[in-house]
């Protein structure tokens, strides 16, 4: 399981698009981000789903080339300022270009107790994570920070959009069951993991990250990407 104490941003990439990419995830898969997405370029909300083992497809018309690539599903701790958080969601499956440093899509909670290259313990999860606790948006112990990356412009694809790059940041997320699961992680090193397999409910909204703006920890924003019907199952591994 591989951790990073700072967020790390990739070089930027030229991905242009014009819409948020719809995909069709495997309703089967057992890890899972599903939700509609109303960006700032458009009326009506869209489909946006993520699944463990779907294969995404980037362009980069800069180098005439497609990137090919498994989602997997993951979990780093990384830094927000001085405070130390979980982030679990779903990453690629790349190192080389895209690397997994940020999800696709993800959460990131305010475990308490949280130490640097230590996953938190079997009894720090199911404290902090139980049904119908409910997280408001934002960084701290209640609250929770959505990241996604934005399929549409340059350089969204690699920098993702955040809660907490709102001035005043929006939304809920409760959690809806919690159950006991074992996960044969695929990429090196590979492994039987233990943990939680955590379904959830979310809406609200994300603060959108913009060509131009400071590319440092916290570009604050009033440009939000509208979120609704949000749905997930994601993993937390325990030690």
């Amino acid at each position: 399981m591989k951790y990073v104490y700072l967020l790390l941003f990739l070089p930027l990439i030229a991905c242009q698009k014009e819409a948020v990419e719809v995909r069709n995830t495997v309703e089967t898969a057992p890890f899972y981000f599903r939700l509609e997405v109303r960006d700032t370029m458009h009326e009506a909300f869209q489909p946006v789903n993520y699944g463990l083992g779907e294969i995404i497809h980037i362009y980069d018309p800069t180098y005439e080339t497609e990137y090919t690539f498994p989602l997997i599903c993951d979990q780093n701790l990384v830094y927000r300022g001085e405070q130390l958080v979980l982030q679990t969601g779903m990453y690629s499956g790349d190192y080389s270009y895209f690397g997994r440093e940020t999800p696709f899509f993800g959460i990131e909670f305010a475990l308490p107790g949280l130490q640097p290259g230590l996953m938190p313990t079997r009894e720090a999860v199911e404290q902090f994570f139980y049904a119908g606790r409910t997280f408001e948006a934002g960084i701290g112990p209640d609250k929770a920070n959505l990241l996604m990356r934005m399929q549409i412009d340059n350089p969204v694809m690699v920098v993702p959009s955040q809660s907490i790059y709102l001035y005043e940041p929006t939304g809920t997320l409760t959690i809806t069951g919690v159950e006991d699961y074992t996960y044969e992680f695929q990429m090196e090193p590979k492994g039987i993991l233990q943990g939680k397999r955590i379904t959830c409910q979310f809406e609200g909204a994300i603060g959108r990250f913009q060509a131009g703006m400071p590319r440092d920890e916290f570009p604050l924003t009033d440009v939000a990407v509208e979120i609704q019907n949000g749905e997930a199952a994601f993993f937390v591994q325990y030690k």
